[in-house]
């Protein structure tokens, strides 16, 4: 069985031949929507989640909050309130509207601990993302590499070498390369082509 893929545009991104902006961290940013999810929430466009889904989101939160109880370093959780801090999850799980939503409120949840080696990791989804342009880091600076010419990127005269300023709400750079490739990639990918 093959795995579907589709072409998209890019996301809301800014782009720019040469100039430095400021620097929005993603991490700061997932960390802070641990408050209000409302900011990552309409990046969770994906389908309605039925009865199944959502308990299956409930048990990988507490699944995820027995692993850390069992086998984190830092017994004292950096200073969280673990039941509090899980309890408010389950809370907005239970009043999520799709997938996305759910696994983005486990991914800030465990995103709290600002632990480098601690993260959710998704069920693997049925559909290859493909945004059409590549991105690359140079010093900290985000350039593009490649661009589809099919792509509604190369329609808006997007070529290798641009200077990247954003995606979405969020500056790119290094530090929050990654972090942002995990959030388009694997936590809110934007909903199947139709």
């Amino acid at each position: 069985m093959s795995t579907p893929s589709c072409h998209r545009p890019p996301l809301h991104a800014k782009f720019e031949p040469t100039r430095s902006a400021r620097r929005l961290s993603v991490h700061r940013a997932l960390s802070l929507s641990l408050l209000c999810l409302g900011a990552l929430a309409t990046l969770a466009a994906g389908q309605e989640m039925t009865g199944f889904d959502r308990q299956r989101a409930h048990l990988m939160l507490r699944a995820a909050e027995q692993d850390l109880r069992d086998h984190y370093y830092d017994t004292t959780f950096h200073g969280l309130d673990l039941r509090t801090l899980f309890d408010s999850t389950d809370a907005r799980i239970a009043a999520a509207h799709s997938n996305d939503e759910a696994f983005l409120s486990i991914a800030v949840t465990l995103g709290a601990l600002r632990d480098s080696h601690t993260h959710f990791f998704p069920p693997r989804r049925n559909a290859v993302v493909q945004y059409g342009w590549n991105l690359g880091i140079v010093g900290d600076s985000c350039y593009i590499l490649k661009v589809r010419p099919e792509n509604d990127a190369a329609a808006q005269r997007v070529k290798p070498g641009d200077l990247v300023l954003g995606v979405d709400q969020f500056a790119v750079n290094r530090a929050d390369r990654r972090d942002l490739e995990y959030l388009y990639y694997a936590l809110a990918p934007p909903p199947p082509c139709g």
